[in-house]
């Protein structure tokens, strides 16, 4: 059974207890050494900081590869080149008899030669917690300058003198020193302020370290002997510094290689746990080998959230077959397995299934592993299924789109608006899921309804245009739109079903009205999709109206409004086949006004256009609806009558009558107006052509005139 005492020198809280002990008898066993033979304590003394020194080298070399930072490597170069400085300084010391023709002077040269280069070293140094160092120019420095230096001491001669036997010692060595302390406190500055960096203890054994060389130095800056008291007292303050050097770098090395002395990597592991937990993406690490291909060894949490199992219940799962739905992913096992144990990484879309049933989509990306020894799987899933809903959903909104845009050869095939408002409602049925939808058009100051997905709209109220909701959006020209059409007041939808609505301008043209039973089915999709049907709505109303415009202008006169020629021989070929079809009469009336001439150049032009106009009123007036009257051509005028033939007799003597009316109670002559009329019939059955009947028609006109 171990002692109480020995318990409490070796626990790791008893550390500082046994450095303690152990400087303290290795301060004092040198110091009785130093009484019996001071060379013999400086031999030991400097051997054990070159030791120390060479070892620093070591181990920093051995262990560059798993330094986050260059600091430690350039550290061991430095104290290689200081160790072989202080290696001849310790050949050199007086009494050795290595280089008698030297004497004393060789040896305190040599010293203060190694201490500017271990002082120098230590201020540079914190610069490689943040730089890279490059070892081959790192060597080559200290190489040539250490060789420049040794040379301007043994060879040239050159180096300034720093101990004078009996004298003691020289100017600049007393300087040098001090020189040195300053340096060696801007190293303790420097190293504090990469502090973050390194152990808490590494950092107090190496500041306390550099302190107590400038401890050393001060005393080395007034002994006159080289075996004098303050030289004694440097050389224990040197040995105390290189022990806690030993301390901070060659016994946490040796001991604990997993962190040596930086702080980066102990911190390092405990990142890449946090990492590995507390990353947003699922990790599983699984077995690689066949028999148990796809067994998970250990998880994350985020795979805890993802699955719904908990870390125990996934250890040992398969996860291709436990989780996996539908088995393997597109990529065989033979595939995957025949890349992963290349090296090589796979990835892959993956679908799943959670503890409760629900289905997601996981981005998988595996990666060959080494784990607890043995050939593994990294594999990391990333839970896509919203954007994959949201791929899928764009692709429905594509394809609604290109139906919507396809529609329009569809619109512009239309050559009337109530052609136009059915092919409408056919395309909402196709892209939409309205379970009504209405057009509105503005007339006459009111919102019509002029086409609905109801079979019937006559029970479909008209609306001022500023009036309920169809109003309130084609007044403000804005998108109309919510969950709930019973919270809207101007909708008054009393005893409705209905739910969800919008109420779409179609310009300044009319509305396009929706909803659905479902509250709150509507999305922003769907009301910029019916924007852009809105939109091509009023551009296709637009070109039907303008184009039925056009066509009016091209088939009516300007003066009087009535029919051209051009349209009469146009609906003149329509009619002749209609009426062989069924076998009806054709009627021609031919009327001109008598003494037009002489309104002309009694009353002026003016006056003349004023009577055709009247005139052509009067015959509008007095027509039935298939009636078509025609400005035939200067003060001649046509009625062609289908279907009828005694009835135009009749017709021939209201004209007569009404123009009698017009010139009683007319002021705009001062003679009576009168009309010559010819009459003409034709049918299939006559055996003469419609020419000749209009020929006729015009010749008993003029017989009559």
């Amino acid at each position: 059974m171990k002692s109480i005492t020995g318990d409490l020198l070796t626990s790791p809280k008893h550390a500082p207890l046994q450095r303690g002990i152990f400087a303290f008898a290795l301060t004092a066993g040198a110091y009785f050494l130093s009484t019996y033979n001071y060379l013999l304590f400086h031999s030991l003394v400097e051997i054990f900081s070159i030791v120390v020194a060479f070892a620093i080298f070591a181990v920093a070399w051995n262990t560059r590869s798993y330094h986050d930072n260059d600091y430690l490597i350039f550290f061991g170069i430095a104290y290689l080149f200081v160790g072989g400085i202080d290696l001849l300084h310790t050949l050199a010391y007086k009494g050795m008899g290595v280089f008698p023709e030297y004497g004393s002077n060789l040896a305190t040269q040599l010293w203060v030669l190694g201490r500017y280069l271990e002082s120098v070293s230590l201020l540079i140094a914190p610069v490689f917690f943040t730089r890279k160092l490059n070892y081959k120019r790192a060597f080559a420095g200290y190489s040539f300058a250490s060789l420049l230096l040794l040379l301007s001491i043994f060879y040239w001669g050159i180096f300034p003198d720093c101990f004078v036997p009996g004298s003691g010692l020289t100017t600049f060595k007393v300087v040098s020193e001090y020189v040195i302390s300053g340096i060696l406190l801007g190293g303790i500055y420097l190293l504090a302020r990469f502090r973050d960096r390194l152990e808490r203890s590494t950092f107090y054994l190496l500041a306390t370290s550099i302190l107590l060389t400038i401890f050393a130095e001060l005393f080395f800056t007034f002994y006159v002997s080289v075996y004098g008291i303050s030289n004694l007292i440097g050389h224990l303050f040197k040995l105390g510094s290189f022990y806690l050097i030993y301390l901070a770098i060659i016994n946490t090395g040796l001991r604990k290689p997993y962190r040596l002395m930086f702080k980066e990597l102990k911190d390092n592991k405990e990142r890449y746990q946090s990492y590995f937990e507390e990353l947003g993406d699922a990790i599983f690490i699984l077995d690689m080998g066949r028999d148990n291909y796809g067994k998970i060894l250990d998880v994350n949490t985020s795979a805890e959230e993802q699955t719904g199992y908990s870390r125990e219940e996934l250890s040992g799962m398969n996860l291709i077959e436990d989780l996996v739905k539908g088995g393997s992913p597109k990529m065989s096992y033979e595939e995957a397995n025949q890349k992963l144990s290349a090296g090589d990484t796979v990835s892959f879309l993956e679908e799943k299934r959670r503890k409760n049933g629900d289905e997601y989509w996981t981005e998988v990306v595996v990666t060959p592993i080494e784990y607890e020894g043995k050939q593994a799987n990294l594999s990391i899933n990333r839970d896509i299924s919203e954007r994959m809903q949201a791929q899928k959903s764009l692709e429905i909104e594509r394809e609604r789109l290109k139906k919507l845009h396809n529609a329009v050869d569809r619109f512009q095939a239309c050559e009337n608006e109530n052609d136009l408002y059915r092919a409408t409602m056919e395309v909402t049925g196709d892209v939409f899921a309205f379970d009504i939808c209405i057009i509105y058009v503005h007339r006459e100051g009111r919102l019509v309804p002029v086409a609905s997905s109801e079979p019937d709209i006559s029970d479909l109220p008209s609306y001022e245009k500023d009036e309920a909701l169809a109003g309130l959006s084609f007044s403000k020209g804005q998108t109309l739109w919510g969950e709930d059409i019973r919270e809207v007041e101007e909708a008054k939808p009393e005893g409705s079903e209905l739910r969800s609505y919008m109420s779409v301008p179609i310009g300044d043209l009319g509305v396009f009205q929706a909803a659905s039973n479902e509250k709150g089915v509507f999305s922003e999709v769907d009301i910029e999709l019916t924007e852009i049907l809105a939109g091509h709505l009023n551009e296709e109303i637009k070109r039907i109206r303008l184009e039925q415009e056009l066509k009016e202008r091209a088939d009516r006169d300007p003066l009087t409004g009535l029919y051209n020629r051009r349209y009469f021989n146009e609906t003149l070929s329509q009619e002749v086949e209609r009426s062989e079809r069924y076998g009806h009469n054709i009627a021609f009336l031919m009327t001109d006004i008598n003494r037009f001439k002489e309104v002309n150049d009694r009353y002026s032009h003016q006056t003349g256009d004023l009577v055709l106009q009247e005139v052509a009123i009067l015959l509008q007036d007095n027509v039935r609806q298939v009636d078509i009257v025609v400005r035939y051509g200067g003060d001649e005028f046509l009625i062609m009558m289908p279907e009828t033939n005694g009835d135009s007799m009749y017709m021939a003597k209201r004209l007569r009558e009404e123009i009698g009316d017009w010139n009683e109670n007319s002021d705009l002559l001062d003679f009576p107006l009168t009309l010559a009329i010819g009459l003409s019939h034709w049918n299939p059955d006559q055996g003469r052509s419609v020419e000749q009947a209009l020929k006729e028609a015009d010749e008993k006109m003029y017989e009559e005139k």
